[in-house]
């Protein structure tokens, strides 16, 4: 503080508590100061523990306010122009481009007219409390004059995202800045001076490399930055030298002044060594004059050349200037963007005329509305313009046998020392000077007393060089403040739940109302025990932070004839832990726009996202329509090939409904799915008469009785071997082939009437009844063999029904019988990821049981077909120590492929000690496999130390190596398999066992290495 002191005593180490006077004895003006630091100092550090560093009064919040210095993109001069001259301490209003330009950082943009918006209100900092009195924009703030154009001093040179912030300081304030301190009844004498908060909103430039374009106010570092080698100053006494001066003690003293002194040594150049600068004062900076305007002038005016009219030229010789003495030129607006103002020099001092004339007129015009005032200085040998360089650590020679030294740092403007000197006394026979040494007497190098800086980050926001904008992704500023309750509401509350539902309240209506759709809104919200029942899906739609926890899965919430119970939108992150769900019905939408499988808890287009400790149900149906879990992302240009967003699904329990899936997975950019349990409903299915009443699965047993119909046999092939029409050589298919295509069988039946006949494969109990059936039912021909076989399809839809028809032709009530006693609840998929791409994907751990597909991971996309778009492609793949049980229904056993682990064009892939195994009912025999990779393969290919057992084929790999161009190889009879026409630098199926399999392996021999049939 620039002020005239004996000294500072204040040492918070010392954790004092007060100071106590004592009678008779005299009050100094450290002992009351000291009492006031202390205060201080204890009402900041209560403020920081009950606040935290930084934080806005949720108590100053009304509808429609968004609190103290809330960030916003507005008009250039939109908001209050007058905020600059608002306080008459810190007038602001921007000078002419004449008298700025040394000010001017020339990063100069045409902004037109863009500006930020600074909302009045109150924020904390480091417990300082921090006040904005008015709207105002970055240009039009108090503590902080831009010039139109010029956004260097406020911290941005170019285009890039920025994160603002606040800087906060004190300074002081005397008569010469507030004319009010002094009393008029009293004469106006120079008594106590003021301290005031300082603020200012900055930028600082954000790394887009490592946090992205739009990054989180958490992770990104101090804008304002933090120099950890800061220069330190070490003053001592230096005996050795003499000093001319009359009032000076001999030689072998310490400090040779007969006054007592305050001593003040300034950074007034920022750097280090050969570029930082300081300047000196034995009165601690207080030798003050203001420049006032010369007779007949106003206060609003500016002045100009050597010779300045002044409030006084100093109380005596001590406290005045003479020839010679350097003087510092600043007012509000050199001190706010530079923190230093013009060094100069004076040549003579008028008492009379109250003027001071300098050697050199001041390089640019003085605005008397800024308070301009010169500043006394004592430095004179070394000095000039610039202050005092400090060159080296060289110990540097004030004055009286005062030595300071600069250790090796760097030195910000503003930083200062204060060394009090004591004179010798009858008690203390040698001069002295305050300061700290250790154990034994050596003078210790101290950090700078201030100015100290207090900081907290305000928002991210883009600039573009042009103008300012939110940052990419992101609809509006990213506000980084921070909000806390008044100690009055923490009290009421039960928890620290932003939320606390309970099953009786009306708990849908309580989260609608604190998400009101699309906005940041950051909560925890805590189920209790019991059920909640929902009639529509909770949607909770924010762009904020979520936490839904319950108290385990004694919590549980009920869709009610519903599909989904809750449901997420374009979260930033969100977690769910420790609850139950249950949906009750599949093919409910949750609204109008939502066409895709449902999950009983689905995510869309959520950032980052942690499910753990949940148990999830989902229903039953003939066909497939819902999930337990959904998790969506929209493919946009920006997300194609990368995916969007984390997703960590740990610890799970999957209950899953007939035909439908464990878990969805579309287009995320990394997901782990670890420790979790998916398992197929124990409830049983509908009797085979029910059931044959859906359209769907009667579809499917359509396809059972009339299975791969041809007209006519191809000439090479048997009634037990026939090939695909992929089969033949030199045919390529128009499109790339879908990666789960459906395995067929050859035809073991034929019907005849006439001269046309037809070809299928149909069940072992009905294959000699079809001929006796067509021949019995008074069709006497057919036109073709296709209305032969439409004539068949439309007889197998009336005999599934028709009970009479069933015992008339004993083999198909026999059929239907086996089909009843065979049924079995079947899911369809227990984790299955898709869409666009998929960057990085882990799968450990999962126990998965009574699924037609176990893991599926494939990405497609058919908007082109190849060659005009590249092949989607997954990233990295690691599906390991997996235990997968595939179960098969004689009839929904054709709703789709059958297999236990699925990938599909993976750049690397890693599938690894996996226990998979198939079960069969008795009498079935399906096409199924293992582990089946399929498509495009890069570098890294590894099946290994797998245990599959019961599947036709146990592995198959098939590599494609360009869209449509790949070879064609006869497999089984009746099937033709994809090959790889060449292939990767590490492609391995190795240490295998393959039991009860068919066919062990379908891959290229070069790939099989050490793999065991048992």
């Amino acid at each position: 503080m620039k002020a005239d002191r004996s000294r500072d005593t204040f040492d918070r180490t010392k954790h004092y508590r007060r100071v106590l006077h004592q009678q008779g004895r005299i009050v100094l003006d450290s002992d009351d100061n000291e009492q006031v630091s202390i205060d201080l100092a204890a009402a900041e550090t209560t403020m920081s523990d009950v606040i935290g560093i930084t934080g806005v009064p949720e108590t100053s919040l009304a509808p429609g306010y968004t609190g103290g210095f809330a960030i916003a993109i507005g008009s250039h001069s939109g908001i209050s122009s007058s905020s600059s001259s608002s306080s008459s301490l810190a007038s602001a209003a921007p000078a002419s481009s004449s008298s700025s330009s040394s000010l001017s950082s020339s990063s100069s943009f045409d902004l037109t007219g863009n500006d930020l918006t600074i909302s009045h209100g109150r924020i904390y900092v480091d417990g300082i409390l921090v006040i904005n009195d008015t709207d105002t924009t970055l240009f039009g703030q108090p503590f902080l004059p831009l010039d139109p154009g010029d956004l260097g001093p406020a911290g941005v040179t170019a285009a890039g995202v920025y994160a603002v912030y606040l800087d906060v300081w004190e300074r002081v304030i005397t008569a010469i800045d507030d004319p009010q301190i002094q009393e008029v009844a009293l004469g106006g004498p120079d008594t106590s001076l003021r301290t005031q908060i300082v603020w200012q909103v900055r930028l600082g430039r954000i790394d887009t490399g490592a946090l992205g374009n739009n990054p989180d106010c958490e992770k990104v570092l101090a804008p304002w930055g933090v120099d950890l080698n800061r220069g330190r100053l070490t003053a001592q006494p230096n005996s050795s030298s003499a000093d001319p001066l009359p009032c000076a003690l001999p030689p072998q003293s310490g400090f040779r002044s007969l006054e007592n002194q305050l001593y003040r040594v300034e950074v007034h150049t920022a750097g280090g060594y050969g570029t930082a600068t300081f300047k000196w004062s034995r009165e601690n900076g207080s030798v003050v004059l203001g420049i006032v305007p010369m007779p007949g002038q106003t206060s609003t005016g500016t002045t100009t050349g050597s010779t300045l009219h002044v409030t006084s030229t100093g109380r005596d010789a001590s406290l005045g200037v003479k020839h010679g003495d350097w003087v510092e030129l600043i007012d509000d607006r050199m001190e706010f963007l530079r923190g230093h103002g013009e060094l100069l020099q004076v040549d003579t001092a008028d008492a009379g005329q109250m003027t001071i004339t300098l050697l050199t007129p001041p390089s640019q015009p003085i605005d008397l509305s800024r308070h301009p005032k010169l500043r006394r200085w004592d430095q004179t040998q070394n000095a000039d313009s610039n202050g005092i360089a400090i060159l080296d650590g060289t110990p540097i020679d004030l004055e009286n046998g005062i030595q300071v030294q600069f250790s090796n740092g760097q030195y910000h403007v503003g930083d200062y020392w204060m060394v009090p000197a004591r004179t010798a006394t009858t008690q203390q026979t040698v001069g002295t000077i305050e300061w700290p040494t250790d154990t034994g007497g050596n003078y210790l190098p101290q950090l700078p007393k201030g100015i100290i800086h207090h900081h907290c980050k305000l928002a991210i926001v883009a600039f573009d060089g042009i103008s300012f904008r939110p940052p990419e992704g992101s609809a509006a500023v990213t506000d980084c403040r921070l909000f806390f309750p008044p100690l009055t509401s923490l009290a009421t509350q039960d928890t620290v739940c932003t939320l606390t539902l309970h099953p009786e309240a009306n708990w849908a209506a309580q989260l609608a109302a604190l998400f009101p759709g699309n906005t940041a809104v950051d909560a925890e919200i805590c189920f209790a025990v019991g059920q909640f029942n929902a009639t529509k899906p909770a949607v909770i739609d924010t762009t904020g932070n979520v936490k839904v926890t319950g108290a385990g899965w004694g919590t549980k919430l009920v869709a009610q004839g519903l599909e989904t119970v809750l449901r997420f939108r374009n979260c930033a992150s969100v977690a769910v832990r420790d609850l139950s769900a249950a949906a009750t019905r599949v093919g409910f939408p949750v609204d109008a726009a939502s066409v895709h499988l449902g999950g009983t808890i689905e995510f869309e287009n959520c950032e980052d996202i942690t499910v753990e400790a949940v148990d999830l149900n989902c229903a039953s149906a003939e066909a497939s329509g819902a999930a337990c879990l959904a998790v969506r992302n929209t493919i946009n240009q920006a997300n194609a090939t990368t995916g969007k967003g984390t997703v960590s699904i740990r610890n799970t329990r999957c209950t899953v409904g007939e035909l439908q899936y464990g878990m969805l997975l579309i287009h995320a950019a990394s997901a782990v799915v670890q420790d979790n349990v998916f398992r197929r409903t124990t409830a049983k299915p509908p009797s085979f008469n029910v059931a044959i009443g859906n359209p769907k699965y009667r579809k499917l047993v359509e396809r059972i009785l009339i299975g791969g119909a041809i007209e006519k046999l191809p000439a090479s092939s048997s009634s037990s071997s026939s090939a695909t029409s992929s089969s033949i050589p030199g045919v390529r298919p128009a499109v790339r082939p879908a990666l789960t295509r459906p395995l067929t069988r050859a035809p073991n039946t034929c019907v005849s009437l006439g001269s046309v006949s037809v070809h299928f494969q149909t069940p072992p109990q009905i294959r000699n009844v079809w001929q006796t059936f067509v021949d019995n039912s008074g069709q006497k021909e057919f036109a073709s063999s296709a209305d032969l076989l439409k004539f068949v399809k439309q007889s197998a839809a009336n005999l599934l029904s028709d009970r009479a028809l069933q015992q008339r032709f004993t083999g198909f009530g026999e059929l239907v019988r086996f089909i009843n006693r065979s049924q079995s609840t079947v899911a369809r998929a227990a984790i299955v990821v898709g869409g666009q791409a998929i960057g990085s994907l882990s799968v450990k751990d999962n126990v998965i049981d009574g699924f037609l597909q176990g893991v599926v991971v494939g990405v497609s996309h058919h908007e082109l077909p190849p060659p005009a778009r590249p092949a989607d492609t997954a990233g990295h793949i690691v599906i390991r120590d997996n235990r997968i049980d595939i179960v098969v229904d004689p009839i929904l056993g054709h709703a789709a492929a059958r297999f236990g682990i699925f990938a599909g064009n993976v750049e690397s892939l890693q599938i690894e000690n996996n226990r998979v195994d198939m079960t069969l009912p008795g009498g079935t025999d399906l096409d199924a496999e293992g582990i089946r990779v399929f498509g495009y393969l890069g570098d890294k290919m590894i099946v290994r130390h797998n245990h599959v057992s019961g599947f036709r084929t146990g592995i198959r790999v098939v590599q494609v190596a360009a869209p449509g161009s790949y070879d064609t190889v006869q497999g089984l009879p009746g099937e033709a398999y994809l090959s790889a026409i060449r292939e990767g630098p590490l492609w391995l199926v190795a240490d295998n066992v393959l039991q009860g399999t068919r066919q062990p392996i379908q891959a290229n021999a070069c790939l099989r290495l050490d793999n065991t049939v048992a």
